[in-house]
């Protein structure tokens, strides 16, 4: 059984330094030495980014991994910048392949593959033709 794509990223994050240690570094001496920063933290914070403000982002990734933070905003960020993007790019090419290589556990609607699902919503016109065809609901 292959492995949840979410679960594939975290165990490659482990790796990171062994798999692609030739291009993740924009530097020779980045990521040479054992900071308070982790490399598999740092990755992971990268994947899961939201898009707030730099200092609320670390605070709650910490909080959802469970792990005090022990680092500034500003060491966090000295420190994504050291990671090449380029590495990024190839990372993220490298487990969309592993996870297409068989087809099989993918979710299919009419034998169609499902890749994304739309969260948007709108209101219909509260009329009664619109109940009457539609049905309301509770919420």
């Amino acid at each position: 059984m292959k492995k949840h794509y979410t679960q594939r990223v975290i165990d490659l994050s482990m790796n990171l330094k062994e798999k692609y240690q030739d291009i993740i570094a924009n530097s020779k001496s980045a990521f040479t030495r054992i900071r308070k920063i982790k490399l598999s933290d740092l990755f992971i914070q990268m994947l899961a980014n939201k898009g707030q403000a730099q200092q609320s982002e670390l605070f709650n990734f910490y909080n959802e991994v469970n792990k005090k933070m022990s680092v500034s905003a500003t060491a966090f960020f000295n420190a994504r910048m050291k990671f090449n993007p380029e590495a990024l790019l190839k990372i993220m090419q490298d487990i969309t392949k592993e996870e297409y290589t068989e087809a099989d556990h993918l979710c299919k609607l009419n034998n169609h593959y499902i890749f994304a699902v739309d969260g948007s919503d709108f209101s219909l016109p509260a009329t009664m033709e619109t109940r009457s065809k539609y049905g309301t609901s509770s919420n």
